[in-house]
């Protein structure tokens, strides 16, 4: 269902770990894409999801307390819940056009790789 707003009418959007959970996900970014204004803002962070550093950060921890104290298939779960991971996210923000004006990783922010971190924010520009 499109958003109750003009076409180029929003100056930023804000997104933060909901991006991954969308589904279908194109129809999502679309809608962003229509409703921001040209040079409008996408800003958000998504789970690194995919990565090397995610998986054995979700196995060390969630992964592990899952099995031990419930019956609950984390694996499960995760794929139900994160339908998206990192690289699909921004590939498609950039396949529309959005120009990265930020990329950020944590926790290791000098390790500039997705796949060692956890988390990627990022600050994209609708291109005018």
């Amino acid at each position: 269902k499109p958003l109750p707003l003009k076409d180029n009418s929003v100056d930023i959007v804000l997104s933060f770990y909901s991006l991954e959970h969308l589904y279908p996900f194109q129809p999502y970014l679309d809608e962003i894409n229509r409703v921001l204004k040209p040079n409008g803002i996408l800003a958000g962070a998504i789970p690194a999801e995919g990565g090397f550093g995610w998986g054995l950060g979700r196995y060390l921890t969630s992964r592990r307390w899952f099995k031990k104290n419930t019956s609950i298939d984390p694996d499960k779960i995760i794929c139900w819940e994160h339908i998206n991971f990192c690289d699909h996210i921004i590939q498609q923000i950039e396949r529309i056009g959005f120009e990265n004006k930020s990329m950020n990783f944590l926790p290791f922010t000098k390790l500039k790789n997705r796949d060692l971190n956890l988390v990627s924010s990022f600050i994209y520009e609708k291109k005018g």
